[in-house]
């Protein structure tokens, strides 16, 4: 950028008639009706393939035969995993007292806990799994094979990712834009919170709220309606069929150089 206002100032002789950069060259902000359509077509998306990678890595996994497994134990000692509280609470005394002795026999087997320290390890971890494979193929490999950072979302409304400076988004910073930002920033963190809070939780709620929240505002009050994982990449959403990019960081400078030469020449000497 320097070396951009320095060729200015040596060729435009008349402050005055000076046109900057930014006049020729604009970031086309995408418009905020696509970019919630694309955004929700591609949300409906991830859920698809999201419900489809957990029930493939389930089967691997063979989280339904551990499941069955808990569940034989339980009918075996007599317990219930699905008892609520209201419906505990209405026991007798004397029910209480038998039914705290057959779950503490249940809870002590070792066999037992075994099974539901696996149970509780895949509940965690197949999710987790399923959302980053589900990111990686709709925000990652999918943008890399339509270019211009589309997914498909993007591409139905023609809209498209770039950096700030109008260069193609490169490979890493989609990968920033996804897996660093939109998966573990705005994704399994909040989740995580739910899951430690509950997920019908007061905390739970707060949360997933406040990042909703945050979102809106990001889009409403900055420049180029830059949302969390834009910050992140240093990247925008634009309408690629009014937007002029550029291939690489040279191809800008070229441009650059050429406008301010072009100035030059239609100043008044």
């Amino acid at each position: 950028m320097y070396i951009v206002q320095m060729a200015c100032r040596l060729f435009c002789a008349h402050p005055g008639k000076e046109r900057s950069f930014e006049m020729k060259f604009t970031i086309q902000k995408a418009p905020v009706f696509e970019r919630i359509a694309a955004a929700l077509l591609d949300f409906i998306l991830l859920l698809i393939v999201t419900t489809g990678i957990m029930l493939a890595i389930s089967a691997i996994t063979g989280y339904q035969k551990q499941a069955d497994k808990l569940d034989a134990y339980a009918n075996e000692y007599g317990v219930s995993l699905e008892l609520k509280e209201e419906e505990y609470n209405k026991f007798t005394k004397e029910e209480k007292e038998i039914y705290d002795a057959k779950f503490e026999a249940f809870s002590t087997d070792e066999e037992v806990m075994r099974v539901y320290s696996i149970m509780s390890n895949l509940m965690i971890l197949i999710p987790s799994l399923a959302i980053f494979f589900a990111y990686l193929l709709l925000e990652f490999i999918v943008p890399l094979i339509l270019k211009n950072g589309q997914t498909v979302g993007k591409k139905i409304m023609s809209l498209g990712v770039i950096r700030i400076d109008g260069v193609k988004a490169s490979p890493f910073i989609l990968f920033v834009r996804t897996l660093i930002a939109k998966y573990t920033v705005e994704t399994m963190i909040p989740l995580m919170l739910l899951v430690l809070n509950g997920i019908f939780g007061f905390m739970g709620i707060v949360v997933v709220a406040l990042m909703v929240i945050l979102q809106i505002v990001l889009m409403i009050v900055t420049k180029y309606r830059t949302v969390i994982h834009d910050s992140f990449a240093q990247s925008v959403v634009v309408h690629l069929p009014t937007q002029l990019v550029f291939n690489n960081a040279k191809e800008l400078m070229d441009y650059k150089t050429r406008l301010a030469a072009e100035e030059a020449a239609k100043a008044d000497y």
